[in-house]
Parts: structure tokens; sequence; C-alpha cells
């Protein structure tokens, strides 16, 4: 029964996850640890916002990158914008960042 139950759990994760669009947005540097994406919402719907992306290159490393996921749960209407911020140390830049909606 617990094996059951599992399996349904991580199916339904697996279909959550392939059910949110990518919208990419513009990341930009404040100080020396606070990175800030942006979006403008161009499409004729609103849009359900449940996480925001950053992938990161870290200081002094090659090719050594990572992401940031962060659960925002925001409704953007059409042409309204929206901004998260997060702080992230050691960082030489933003490859990009996203917001994933449902």
């Amino acid at each position: 029964m617990k094996t059951l139950i599992a399996l349904l759990m991580m199916v339904g994760t697996v279909h959550q996850a392939q059910a949110l669009e990518s919208y990419y947005g513009k990341a930009t540097r404040s100080g020396s640890s606070l990175w800030t994406c942006s979006l403008h919402n161009h499409t004729d719907s609103t849009l359900d916002m449940k996480y925001v992306v950053f992938e990161f290159e870290r200081t002094g490393a090659h090719g050594n990158t990572f992401t940031k996921q962060v659960r925002i749960d925001e409704r953007v209407r059409s042409g309204e914008s929206l901004s998260s911020t997060v702080r992230e140390f050691h960082v030489q830049q933003v490859s990009h960042c996203k917001f994933l909606a449902r």
C-alpha cells in the first residue's frame, strides 16, 4: 500500500512539472550579491507564476553553473510586470532567468 501511494505521488509530481510553461525574464544585478529577474506579461491572458529559476556561474570557475529555484505563487495580468529577487554570493553572472507558470 505504501508503495502504491509513493508511486501515485511521484506520478502527480512529474505531471505537475510537465504542465509548467517557461517565460524568460531579464536578469539584473544590484550591488555585489542581489539579483533580480523581471518579466512583462505580453500575452493576452493572466499568467499563474509558480517559480522563478536563476542559472548562475560561480566566480573563478570555468563552466561551473548552478540553479536556484524560488517558489513565488504570483498571478500576473496581461500588461503587468513581475520581478523576483534573490541574494547569492560568489557569483560572477546569471546566464539566464525564467519564470515557470501553470
